[in-house]
């Protein structure tokens, strides 16, 4: 890794034990193996102990090449390699320092998109930059040209490593001097509007109503976009309309803030509470409350999308109504 000036027409990637030739949960070895700037699907060579990788056509001159090889390789007995391998060289004398990062997010859902891919496209020639985000949904696009780039970030629903119509992306406009962050807040992009998908009984003085995408933040609710009628046709009037994830949210916070004050006075309360916040000792559950934490840490910086709406009226429903 590092070389420069680099005239060999593929990469060899020799192990210390026979590979299997399909493993981690992918179709195919070349599924768990990265080229950036890509050309297409790498060619991925099993030769037992070695692998072979090269991109469709021969390495462009004066070009920085990552290639990465993710977590899943495995040999026949099924021990796999969890932390994977890179390898960056250059076709010409130097190696490109430019890079862009930041985190994906699955916007409708709130929370980071781990393993998301993510694209960088140069203009004006179009060569496209590649890496995968980690669990957190962070990610680093390094060995870039500074220039003007595109940037996709989508959740590979198929894992084919292309954007397909049906999966959640979002892009955005950097121009790289050195390095640079974006967000990314993914969801699917269609041309149907949102439609009520389900509206069930809270209880006697609200409804819970679920549509069937999220629904633009910056949509504002009122009272006039839902209507709400008796079996005689006649219109029971609505008191407000309220984001059922905000209304959750203020609930868990309020919860969150009276066990926190009763836990000042009560001694009893106070050591169950203290156990129930404490770290585990166990390793395993000690790592997933740390990724707990840092998931929790990381949120989109724009609103979440609406899925789901509280319908609130002045006057109880009529049982059996």
């Amino acid at each position: 890794s590092g070389a420069r000036n680099v005239t060999l027409k593929e990469v060899n990637l020799q192990y210390d034990e026979v590979l299997n030739e399909r493993r981690g949960g992918a179709l195919s070895l070349r599924q768990l193996v990265l080229i950036s700037p890509r050309d297409g699907a790498p060619r991925v060579g099993w030769h037992r102990a070695r692998l072979s990788v090269r991109g469709r056509k021969d390495w462009k001159q004066n070009t920085t090449y990552t290639v990465t090889v993710l977590p899943g390789i495995s040999d026949l007995r099924g021990n796999v390699d969890k932390a994977g391998f890179q390898l960056v060289f250059s076709t010409g004398p130097e190696i490109a320092s430019a890079s862009v990062s930041g985190v994906v997010f699955d916007w409708s859902a709130g929370h980071p998109a781990p393993n998301a891919l993510v694209e960088a496209i140069s203009h004006p020639d179009s060569a496209v930059y590649i890496e995968r985000a980690d669990s957190l949904g962070r990610f680093t696009v390094a060995h870039m040209p500074a220039g003007s780039f595109t940037v996709y970030g989508w959740l590979d629903a198929n894992n084919n490593q292309d954007r397909d119509p049906h999966e959640m992306f979002d892009s955005a406009m950097v121009t790289l001097k050195d390095t640079a962050r974006v967000e990314l807040l993914t969801f699917i992009h269609d041309s149907i509007g949102p439609h009520v998908l389900s509206v069930d009984v809270r209880d006697s003085l609200t409804l819970h109503a679920t549509f069937d995408k999220p629904v633009d933040p910056k949509q504002p609710f009122d009272t006039a976009h839902f209507t709400l009628r008796a079996a005689d046709s006649s219109v029971v009037p609505i008191k407000a309309i309220v984001s059922a994830r905000e209304i959750d949210k203020q609930r868990a916070d309020s919860a969150s803030r009276a066990d926190s004050i009763r836990a000042r006075t009560d001694t009893a309360f106070r050591r169950q509470y203290q156990a129930q916040h404490r770290l585990p000792t166990d390793s395993a559950a000690r790592r997933a409350a740390h990724r707990a934490a840092e998931l929790a840490t990381l949120t989109p910086s724009k609103p979440v999308p609406v899925t789901e709406v509280l319908i609130s009226i002045p006057a109880p429903l009529t049982q059996g109504a």
